[in-house]
C-alpha cells in the first residue's frame, strides 16, 4: 500500500509540475512571434512594405500605475527626445487573459514607422474602460512639461487597435467612453461580435462609429468562425457602420494569428489615416484597391468615400428660435435692423424703446458679437422710435473690425467643420474646437464682467464664461444649429455660470465649453442632461435660468430637455 501511494504521489507531483511549467511557459511566450514580419507571408506590394520594418530606431519606457492594469508601456521613435516634431499616437486593447507586454514585437513594429504606440497590461479590456484612461495618461503626459512626451503627440491624428475583447474594446472605447471623440481612425482585428459581447457588457454602438473603421478576422477554428466573428456576424456589423470602412478574413488565420498576420495592411492603415501617406491609397481605394484582389484575403468590401465637403459661408443675420419665443415673432426683423445698421455703420435704426436697445445688444452677444464691441451702450440713445447709435471707432477702424471678424469666425469653423456631417458632430468638433482655441481668462473682476463680449473671446482666444459660452452658441447658429444661454448659481450661491443649451433634433443639451477649456480633450460637459449638468459644478437645477428670464418658456425647454 505504501507503495502504491508513494507512486500515486509522485504521478500527482509530476502532473502539478507539468501544469505548473504550462503555465510559466503560457506567461514567457509572447502572443506575437518575434520575426513574424519576416515569416508571414504577403499577397501585394503594399501589404509587403508595411509589413517590413520603418526606418525609426525604437525606445521603450513604461509607467507603474496604481489602476489594476499595473502599467504603461509605450513604443517610440527614438529620436522623439531630440525632436521638436509631433508624431501620431496609437493604442492597443488587449484580447482575454493577455497582457500587453506580450505584444512587444506588434508595438516595437509600429513604432519603427512613426508611431507612438502605447498598451497596458490589462487582460479584461472589452468595456474600453482601461483604453480610455490610457489615452488620459498620454494626453496628461502631453502637456506635462517634465515628460519627454510633452508637446511630442499630434492629437489631431490618434488611433486605436485591438484584438478579440480588444476588438470589443475599441468599437466600446470608440463609441461609448469618455475620450470617444479623440479617435481619428480605428481597427478591430477578430472583435468580439455585437451579440456575444454585449451578453459580456461590452457594450459598443456600431452605429454611434463616425471615424474610419478597419475589420478583420480569420478564416480557420470553430473559436473564430462560430463563437467570436462568425461571417453572418461580421457582414451585419460592417452593414451598419455607416462610417467611411473596410473589412475583409485573412485565409488560413486562426483567431489568435490575426493579431500579427494582417499587420502589413494595419500599418498601412494607420500610415494613411494618421501619417497621410498617399502611397498606401492604393491598397484601399480606387478602381482595383490591392487588398480586393489579394488572393491572400476574402470577402473583401470596402467603402471609403469621403463625406461632402462643408460649404460654409458667412451668415450675418443669424438668432435663436427661442428669442422669437421671449420677444415675439417681431425680434428677428428688429434684430436683422440693428445688425445691418453696425455693418453699414448707420446713424440710426427703428426701434420701440431703450429697453428694446437693450434686449437687442443683450441677444447680439451670442448672435451677433461685433455689436457689444462697437457700440457705446451709455452714449446710444432712443426717442420717439429711433435708435441713435454711437460707435466706438472711426468708420475705417470699424470696417477692419468687422472684416478680421469674419474671417476669423470663417477659420474657425471651416477648420473645425470640415464635412457635412450630422448637427450632433458639428456641434461636437465646434465644442473641442472652442476648448481647445479659448483659455479662461482668471484675471476679469466683477466690474469687469459687466461689460462682457463674445467679440473677445472670438479674436482673443480668451475669456469668462459668459464669453466663452455666447462664442460657442454664435459658431452653432453659423452652421444652423439652435442655442442660447443657461445659466445658474451654484448651491451655495459662491458661483454664478453660464452655459450653451443646444438644440440637436428634438432635444436639449447642456454644452459647457467653459468648464471644457480645462479638458480640452475630453468630452465630459458636452451633451449633458439635466442631472449631468446640476452634478458637474453642482448647480440645482431649480436654478436654471434660460436666457436672461425666467419666465419665458424656460420651463418649456427644460421639459424638453
Amino acid at each position: 500500500m505504501k507503495k502504491i501511494m508513494k507512486i500515486i504521489g509522485i504521478v500527482i507531483l509530476t502532473v502539478v509540475c507539468l501544469v505548473a511549467f504550462l503555465f510559466v511557459k503560457a506567461a514567457l511566450t509572447p502572443a506575437v512571434p518575434g520575426h513574424y514580419t519576416e515569416n508571414t507571408s504577403t499577397g501585394g506590394d503594399i501589404e509587403a512594405k508595411y509589413l517590413a520594418f520603418g526606418n525609426h530606431e525604437v525606445r521603450y519606457t513604461e509607467v507603474k500605475t496604481d489602476e489594476a492594469f499595473k502599467k504603461y508601456e509605450i513604443y517610440y521613435p527614438a529620436e522623439l527626445t531630440e525632436s521638436s516634431k509631433q508624431y501620431p499616437l496609437v493604442i492597443f486593447a488587449n484580447g482575454t487573459g493577455i497582457p500587453g507586454s506580450k505584444y512587444k514585437a506588434l508595438f516595437r513594429h509600429l513604432a519603427s514607422w512613426g508611431f507612438i504606440v502605447a498598451g497596458n497590461e490589462d487582460d479584461s479590456s472589452g468595456d474600453g474602460l482601461s483604453t480610455d484612461m490610457t489615452l488620459a495618461y498620454l494626453l496628461s503626459e502631453n502637456d506635462n512639461p517634465d515628460s519627454i512626451f510633452c508637446q511630442k503627440i499630434d492629437t489631431d491624428n490618434i488611433g486605436l487597435s485591438g484584438h478579440s475583447q480588444g476588438g470589443a474594446g475599441v468599437l466600446s472605447a470608440a463609441t461609448i467612453n469618455a475620450h470617444k471623440e479623440c479617435w481619428k481612425t480605428i481597427v478591430a482585428l477578430s472583435p468580439a461580435n455585437e451579440e456575444l459581447a454585449h451578453n459580456l457588457d461590452w457594450n459598443y454602438v456600431l452605429e454611434d462609429i463616425h471615424v474610419p473603421v478597419f475589420l478583420l478576422a480569420g478564416t480557420e477554428g470553430d473559436f473564430e468562425m462560430e463563437t467570436v466573428i462568425p461571417t453572418g456576424k461580421m457582414t451585419d456589423m460592417y452593414s451598419r457602420i455607416s462610417a467611411p470602412k473596410v473589412m475583409a478574413r485573412r485565409k488560413n488565420a486562426e483567431h489568435g494569428d490575426m493579431l500579427y498576420m494582417a499587420d502589413g495592411y494595419v500599418t498601412a492603415w494607420f500610415m494613411y489615416y494618421l501619417q497621410n501617406d498617399q502611397y498606401v491609397a492604393g491598397a484601399f481605394t480606387g478602381e482595383n484597391p490591392e487588398l480586393m484582389r489579394n488572393e491572400l484575403y476574402q470577402e473583401q468590401a470596402a467603402k471609403l468615400s469621403s463625406p461632402e465637403a462643408y460649404a460654409y459661408t458667412f451668415n450675418p443675420h443669424v438668432i435663436s428660435e427661442e428669442y422669437r419665443l421671449i420677444y415675439g415673432e417681431g425680434i428677428e426683423d428688429e434684430f436683422y435692423a440693428f445688425c445691418d445698421a453696425i455693418l453699414n455703420r448707420e446713424p440710426s435704426f427703428p426701434c420701440p424703446s431703450k429697453e428694446r436697445f437693450h434686449q437687442l445688444l443683450y441677444i447680439s452677444n451670442s448672435c451677433f458679437p461685433p455689436a457689444q464691441e462697437l457700440i457705446d451702450k451709455e452714449m446710444t440713445t432712443v426717442e420717439e422710435g429711433i435708435c441713435n447709435l454711437s460707435y466706438r471707432y472711426d468708420e475705417e477702424t470699424m470696417r477692419g473690425m468687422l472684416k478680421a471678424f469674419e474671417e476669423k469666425v470663417t477659420q474657425v469653423i471651416r477648420a473645425a467643420v470640415p464635412y457635412d456631417e450630422p448637427d450632433s458632430i458639428k456641434a461636437m468638433e465646434l465644442f473641442t474646437a472652442v476648448a481647445r482655441k479659448d483659455s479662461y481668462d482668471y484675471s476679469y473682476t466683477l466690474a469687469d464682467s459687466l461689460n462682457v463680449r463674445s467679440y473677445r473671446a472670438i479674436m482673443e482666444d480668451a475669456g469668462i464664461c459668459q464669453e466663452i459660452a455666447a462664442e460657442y452658441m454664435y459658431y452653432l447658429l453659423q452652421c444652423g444649429i439652435d442655442a442660447f444661454p443657461c445659466s445658474a448659481l451654484n448651491a451655495d450661491q459662491s458661483e454664478a455660470h453660464e452655459w450653451a443649451l443646444v438644440k440637436l433634433g428634438e432635444n436639449y443639451y447642456h454644452m459647457d465649453s467653459t468648464y471644457a477649456t480645462e479638458y480640452p480633450d475630453s468630452l465630459y460637459f458636452f451633451g449633458m442632461d439635466d442631472i449631468q449638468r446640476a452634478y458637474y459644478g453642482n448647480f440645482p437645477k431649480e436654478n436654471f435660468t434660460y436666457a436672461e428670464s425666467d419666465t419665458l418658456t424656460a420651463c418649456d425647454a427644460l421639459a424638453r430637455t
